[in-house]
């Protein structure tokens, strides 16, 4: 796990990163490319294989197979990932002593784009089923051709809280 300066706010637990993946919706990914760094939010799939695991994480995404994006995605090499959970303001007696206190999930990960249809409907379904439950998802070959699905497998994971 990253050093982290405020120990005291460091998540730890399995249990509760693993909450945190499946309250959120969105991942922000921070990508590299000639033009310099750009930060993208995207919604996810993801596999959560625990601290212990050599790559705890992997979130799944899709995106048009042109643009900045793709391009990046192209170029392979690493990505940061943050999600956070807000959880309110919190007041204080100062402007000094307000905060807003939150969870978040944090790490960096190799990029890798998915190339064969059953990879591509397997990381598709877990998308779906973060962001509407379990169903029957169908993805024809035609839609399954026109779509970038990739993967960061995060290799670093680390999780923050400001209670």
């Amino acid at each position: 796990m990253a050093e982290m300066r405020r120990a005291d706010r460091r998540i730890d637990d399995d249990a509760e990163l693993r909450g945190i993946l499946e309250r959120c919706h969105v991942v922000r990914v921070g990508f590299a490319d000639a033009e310099g760094p750009f930060i993208m939010p995207v919604n996810y799939g993801y596999v959560w294989r625990g601290l212990a695991d050599p790559v705890p994480l992997t979130l799944y995404a899709h995106s048009a197979p042109k643009g900045r994006k793709a391009r990046a995605l192209a170029r392979g090499g690493s990505a940061a990932i943050e999600i956070d959970e807000p959880l309110g303001a919190v007041s204080g007696r100062t402007a000094c002593a307000w905060s807003f206190a939150y969870r978040s999930v944090m790490g960096v990960g190799a990029l890798r784009t998915l190339s064969d249809d059953e990879g591509k409907r397997a990381a598709l379904r877990l998308i779906m089923e973060h962001e509407a439950g379990p169903g029957e998802w169908e993805f024809p070959h035609a839609a399954l051709d026109r779509v970038l699905v990739w993967a960061v497998d995060v290799s670093e994971v680390s999780g923050k809280a400001n209670r």
